[in-house]
């Protein structure tokens, strides 16, 4: 009898302590995957230092643009009074954003209002603090500013706030790109006529390609789901990043604005060039963008107006 139940719990034994050692092994792997995604996200933001100090300048410039818009501080009526505080506001953002990189990189080239020449300096950081300022002046929510900090004239990482929408836009080289603390992407449409399109097409000033451009504005609408015009390139770039929009046509860009949302656009997918194809430089004056599978058909679309425009 004895002998019987010695050779059952020999058998128990056999039985269990595999089970035993296999349920050890995934405890101890699920709690080091654990530890591995902890201490990963710990680097992560170790290394990102230069970011912390700019979302934080950002964010009480965001707060003092926020109050002003509070204030109804311009006048609906009087152009030039409007125009003279927006500049004014431009200039306080400008120092609030100075002050806060200043306190951490005394080192830092930090650009005046309207500087663009930036390749000789290590490392530089541009703000553009109000772009489209009238929709600002307005509270629409077609408006931006951006904090971007290059290397040797790169963008290597980027701030954009929309003061009233409250969205912050964060982009680092090689790290993607963030939408209020989450990830984001390009849209997956293919075709235009699933598309939402924003189409900043005209310009301000008389132009003798008005009626080609007017062609082109009435093709887009004919063949696209959906066209808008912000105003704003630089927002409409993030928001085809971020998968809002899915396609920008842009005839009056200026590039130097741009440095931040472009950063953004390729950290999430976006491909952008000129209308004929090509890379987006400083003095790029045309722009495309949109995601991978709706870019060449949207270029495609624009190829019998390029030499027109």
């Amino acid at each position: 009898m004895g002998s019987f139940h010695q050779h059952n719990t020999h058998i128990l034994i056999h039985i269990t302590c595999p089970l035993y050692f296999i349920q050890m092994y995934l405890i101890f792997r699920y709690f080091g995957r654990i530890r591995r995604i902890y201490t990963s996200q710990q680097v992560s933001f170790a290394m990102q230092p230069i970011m912390n100090i700019a979302l934080r300048a950002v964010r009480q410039a965001g707060e003092f643009l926020q109050q002003v818009l509070e204030r109804q501080e311009f006048s609906q009526e009087d152009v030039q009074s409007t125009l003279e505080n927006i500049q004014r506001v431009e200039r306080q953002v400008h120092r609030v954003l100075i002050q806060n990189i200043k306190k951490s990189y005394h080192d830092h080239y930090i650009a005046a209002l309207g500087e663009t020449e930036l390749t000789e300096h290590p490392v530089s950081w541009v703000v553009h603090p109000i772009l489209n300022p009238l929709a600002f002046s307005r509270g629409l929510p077609d408006t931006l500013f951006s904090l971007v900090c290059l290397h040797h004239g790169k963008a290597e990482h980027a701030v954009l706030f929309n003061p009233v929408t409250g969205d912050e836009f964060t982009a680092s080289k090689g790290r993607g790109a963030s939408l209020n603390a989450k990830r984001v992407r390009v849209s997956s449409v293919r075709k235009l006529e699933s598309s939402l399109v924003a189409a900043n097409l005209f310009s301000s000033k008389p132009n003798r390609s008005n009626h080609v451009i007017m062609d082109l504005y009435q093709d887009l609408l004919k063949e696209a789901l959906h066209c808008q015009m912000s105003g704003c390139t630089a927002l409409d770039l993030l928001n085809v990043a971020s998968g809002r929009l899915d396609c920008l046509i842009d005839l009056n860009a200026n590039a130097d604005e741009l440095a931040g949302s472009l950063l953004f656009c390729q950290e999430a997918g976006a491909l952008c060039a000129d209308i004929s194809g090509s890379p987006v430089k400083p003095n790029t004056k045309t722009i495309v963008a949109a995601n991978p599978k709706l870019f060449k058909a949207t270029l495609q679309k624009l190829f019998s107006f390029r030499d027109r425009i």
